[in-house]
């Protein structure tokens, strides 16, 4: 079983140094790259901007699990040694359109996150068949621009991702400027940040 952990910091820069680290995060239908974590990805890699770009031109040629379409993944390889790839990226097509529609639906679908995290898990349990410690890292994906209920979307994760003799350790990242937002979460490390009446408390865990 794995474990849920919450970090003060950037899912582009995983805590994790050993093992692949695998970096999930929500991509839109329609093709669109510019706003939110992704920003910070293209800052520090291209290949999963141009992969993402270059699956939803041939969208009109792809099928089944490699369609461009909500529930299914692209899987992007980084940090490539001899024997296995220390990074990957993954786009999880979870958002439909980036605006809310007419009926006031928000553009996260939960039913799309769902399959897409069932497959991240099952790549993620291939990983480990290598011999290769696993750990997953990820922004708080789909409670931003997507209009998620992050409670909702934690509960997925540990379903698929952390629950279970074969769960991963699953790491979640703010960035220190977004802490307040996010009242009663407790951040791992040693120092432990809770959030209580949109202020920062700190109590020292030393290790």
């Amino acid at each position: 079983m794995g474990k849920l952990i919450y970090k003060v910091g950037d899912a582009t820069n995983p805590c994790v140094e050993s093992g692949t680290r695998i970096i999930i995060h929500i991509c839109n239908s329609i093709g669109s790259w510019g706003s939110g974590f992704v920003v910070a990805l293209s800052k520090k890699w291209k290949q999963p901007e141009m992969l993402y770009k270059q699956w939803f031109s041939q969208r009109a040629f792809l099928k089944g699990n490699d369609a461009f379409q909500l529930g299914n993944i692209q899987k992007v390889a980084l940090d490539v040694d001899k024997y296995y790839a220390k990074t990957y990226v993954i786009n999880m097509i979870a958002q439909d359109g980036i605006m809310s529609n007419i009926r006031n639906d928000i553009p996260l679908r939960y039913d799309a996150l769902e399959k897409c995290l069932q497959k991240v898990y099952d790549f993620c349990s291939e990983e480990r068949k290598k011999g290769i410690p696993i750990s997953v890292h990820c922004p708080r994906l789909g409670a931003g621009l997507a209009g998620g209920d992050w409670n909702k979307i934690e509960k997925l994760i540990e379903k698929w991702l952390v629950h279970g003799k074969d769960g991963f350790d699953t790491y979640v990242y703010d960035l220190s400027n977004e802490v307040g937002k996010w009242k009663g979460t407790v951040y791992d490390g040693q120092e432990q940040l809770e959030v209580v009446d949109n202020e920062i408390k700190t109590e020292f865990f030393p290790t």
